[in-house]
């Protein structure tokens, strides 16, 4: 049962909608024709199902030649165009400049956060409870099955929400083994584009095109991070985690 509360608990609203609608649909349909033990088969099938479903979410598959961790789901649409479909992209679904991060390496943490951000902002009713945690849940899952043997990528930019995403995500890699590399967008950009007629700055790894992107990681990629780099990074975000503020710029 424990499993399965799990199981259920990462789904998003959409996606259990979807489910409960498939299983009132298929009980329907075997109530009609009063059919118990039709019914009870019609369950442990969409239990099946089910499972498969969210094994597969975090299924990295064998040609995958690296993972890339980005602060933000639209940033990391952008980055998943511009590279190949060899590259895992993971956005964090968070904007990590506003609202607690006190210990949301933990479920306290995190639980004080969803509550900050519910009676805070303006979400639509029931989005905390039915979307946002569950997006948070599937990424940190997604993170921690990482394959040993693939390199991870961390972009981040010169703002407070990436360079607190980037020190949180790397305490969230405390335990892999993997080469670990940081793209600082803003840089890269510059070493690329930044001796043209037109001056722009990157103040968000959002702001680039697809293309540049590409071109960045092809180009600007460097060298992993070594363990003291790591665990000096590491060591800022317990540092930021035990303060109690709900803004950062």
């Amino acid at each position: 049962m424990e499993k399965l509360r799990e199981s259920i608990e990462k789904l998003s609203g959409s996606d259990a909608k979807s489910l409960l609608l498939n299983v009132m649909y298929r009980l329907e349909l075997v109530k009609k024709e009063d059919l118990q033990d039709e019914m009870i088969n019609e369950l442990l099938s969409l239990s099946n199902d089910l499972s498969d479903s969210l094994q597969k979410e975090v299924h990295y598959e064998m040609d995958e030649t690296a993972v890339h961790i980005i602060s933000g789901e639209s940033p990391a649409g952008s980055l998943r165009i511009g590279l190949s479909h060899e590259n895992r992209i993971i956005g964090f679904p968070d904007f990590f400049a506003e609202g607690p991060v006190w210990k949301i390496h933990t479920e306290q943490g995190r639980t004080l956060r969803y509550e900050w951000l519910r009676d805070h902002i303006n979400y639509e009713m029931d989005y905390i409870e039915e979307e946002y945690i569950n997006r948070f849940s599937k990424t940190l899952a997604t993170i921690e099955e990482i394959p040993a043997n693939i390199p991870i990528v961390l972009w981040t930019a010169n703002n407070a929400d990436e360079q607190t995403g980037l020190r949180y995500f790397l305490y969230l890699l405390r335990e892999k083994k993997n080469d670990i590399y940081i793209i600082n967008t803003p840089e890269a950009f510059e070493t690329l584009y930044g001796k043209g007629e037109t001056q722009f700055r990157v103040r968000h790894s959002g702001e680039l095109a697809s293309y540049q992107f590409k071109e960045i990681y092809q180009t600007n990629l460097g060298n992993p991070l070594t363990t003291k780099e790591k665990e000096i990074l590491r060591n800022e975000w317990l540092l930021l985690s035990e303060e109690e503020n709900v803004l950062r710029i």
